[in-house]
Formats: structure tokens, C-alpha cells, sequence
């Protein structure tokens, strides 16, 4: 709380060209038991946007494999849900995601 940053827990996501005019349409692949911050996702997702380019997102194909960050268990974390810890958290949560 006292850098402004989110604890987050871990997915697989994936989403087709249509999840852009409908959320609804991301899939999300599995939960992993991973508590990551969001600094550190975002951090992670832009140094490998940077090497990779957009494969690492997994684009647009619902059988591609994103690897925007690395869980401990050498999960590949393609998104993140913030955690509702207590009132405070979540209102920090509400607007940085």
C-alpha cells in the first residue's frame, strides 16, 4: 500500500479478435496460485513486449500461448485479477486496473 501497488493473483487468458468490441469473449484458460504485484506484471509484460514483440501477448489466436510474465512454478502469466484484501486495497485496485 505504501508504493500504490496491487497484489494480484495469476492467469492464463486467452481472446479472440472479437473479445476488443466484447470483454466477454476472453477465456480464461486457468488460475494459477501465483500473487504477483502489478508493478512487477507490468514491468515484466513491457521487457518482454520489447524482446519478443507481439508474440508475447499470443495475439489474436485462442490456441496461442502468451508469456507476458513468469509465475514461481515457471507458469507462463498472461494476466492478472487483484485481490480484495481489504477496502483500501481495493479502492487503489479500482484504479489501476
Amino acid at each position: 500500500m505504501e508504493q500504490q501497488d496491487v497484489m494480484c493473483l495469476g492467469l492464463s487468458i486467452s481472446r479472440s479478435m472479437a473479445t476488443i468490441a466484447d470483454p466477454s469473449k476472453l477465456i480464461i484458460k486457468e488460475v494459477y496460485p501465483v500473487y504477483m504485484s502489478l508493478e512487477a506484471f507490468l514491468d515484466s509484460s513491457i521487457f518482454n513486449m520489447q524482446v519478443k514483440g507481439i508474440d508475447a501477448t499470443g495475439g489474436f489466436d485462442k490456441g496461442a500461448e502468451a508469456e507476458l510474465a513468469i509465475g514461481a512454478g515457471n507458469q507462463s502469466v498472461s494476466g492478472l485479477m487483484p485481490l480484495y484484501l481489504f477496502e483500501e486495497h481495493w479502492n487503489l485496485a479500482r484504479r489501476k486496473c
